[in-house]
């Protein structure tokens, strides 16, 4: 999980690991990232933060 995890730090910005919870779900309910890596109990409180966000979710995928 740990290296799976790292992989993804490749597409982020340089502050990925040193931004708090509440800060990082101000900046992604204002639009500031496409793809944010939280689980289903951040949704209420991205929608607290922004009521009209157009927001997705998906399950990860396993490969075997």
């Amino acid at each position: 999980m740990a290296e799976k995890y790292l992989q993804l730090k490749e597409y982020g910005h340089d502050r990925m690991f040193g931004i708090g919870y509440h800060d990082g779900n101000q900046a992604f309910s204002q639009g500031e990232g496409v793809f944010y890596s939280q689980g289903n109990w951040a949704v209420p409180e991205l929608l607290k933060l922004n009521p009209d966000l157009d927001l997705g979710v998906f399950a990860p995928t396993r490969n075997k």
